[in-house]
């Protein structure tokens, strides 16, 4: 009975994992409690509190608790995180410099990071049959031997002890390497050439929501960048649009808002679009190295055995 019992109340009793510390969750939730009223360290605090001990917004916490402010904490934890990390606290310290409200800034920042892990999570999808497949080369030389059993042969008999079997095992299982290197290689190519866009964008209309002027607001994003470690992208498109809304007279945070927009729908559909293309250049090795290492792993035992008569009994 007390068995029983136990096993309906566990249910009950067993406390909920974490949520996560994912920086885009993390920031989004900042966001929301700052743009409802809450101040910065009290955000601070309930976020670490929900979260996994030795985890980084905990690690911010212990450090505000230790008698620094939370930019310091901020910058002394998040420096050496990955991006997403650093554009919290790059936006922190631009929202901070040029008065600019705490709460829509992180909700901006969180919006377009947002996009991009989408993005990145649309090309992880479409990655899936290619990475199969890698892992389908792999276990051909199983599916050779099985079938070359299944077909009555002991396949294992001629690959590994007569002549022509070791050449024939040597020249498949070399074919199949050069076949898996081959659409290493191409898969690896995809994913490489996705450079991370640069949040400079986001953070000019951090800037720009703290009612700083366009120019000053660029020479403030490009000196924090520089403290977060973000590299300067090489066009100026910021420059040219600040350039265009004092000549048409539109305001430039919409100009930007909309260049945004459309380089973040181009980046997902140009990606897309590589990663399907992807699918189709994996035939070439498929079809003159897999196939050919499967001929000689599975057809030519099949053959001599029906040809020596060495059938397995």
């Amino acid at each position: 009975m007390q068995v029983v019992s136990w096993a309906l109340w566990k249910p009950f009793t067993q406390t909920k994992p974490p949520p996560s510390e994912d920086p885009v969750w993390v920031i989004a939730e900042l966001a929301t409690m700052l743009r409802a009223g809450l101040a910065p360290d009290r955000a601070f605090e309930e976020i670490a509190r929900r979260r996994e001990p030795g985890g980084i917004t905990n690690q911010v916490w212990r450090a505000r608790t230790k008698g620094q402010s939370l930019t310091e904490a901020l910058t002394v934890v998040l420096r050496d995180q990955s991006s997403a990390w650093r554009s919290l606290g790059a936006a922190w310290e631009i929202a901070r410099v040029s008065g600019a409200p705490m709460g829509p800034a992180l909700e901006s920042l969180s919006r377009g990071l947002r996009d991009q892990e989408r993005t990145s999570r649309l090309i992880d999808a479409e990655l899936a049959a290619p990475h199969a497949t890698m892992r389908l080369v792999g276990l051909l030389p199983i599916v050779a031997v099985l079938g070359g059993a299944l077909g009555g042969v002991n396949s294992l008999s001629f690959l590994f002890l007569t002549t022509p079997g070791r050449g024939a095992l040597v020249v498949g299982v070399g074919l199949l390497v050069l076949a898996w290197w081959w659409m290493r290689v191409m898969v690896r190519r995809v994913v490489n050439e996705r450079t991370p866009p640069s949040p400079r964008a986001d953070l000019f209309l951090i800037a720009l929501g703290g009612g700083v002027l366009p120019r000053t607001a660029l020479r403030t994003v490009d000196r924090v960048m520089s403290r977060w470690d973000f590299e300067k992208p090489p066009e100026n498109d910021l420059e040219d649009l600040v350039t265009l809304s004092i000549r048409v007279g539109v305001p430039v945070s919409s100009l930007v808002r909309a260049q945004l927009d459309h380089a973040r729908d181009v980046e997902s559909t140009s990606a897309t679009r590589e990663v399907g293309s992807l699918s189709v250049r994996l035939v070439l090795p498929l079809g003159l190295l897999v196939l050919p290492a499967f001929l000689l792993m599975a057809v030519v035992p099949l053959a001599w055995g029906l040809s020596s008569g060495n059938l397995l009994s």
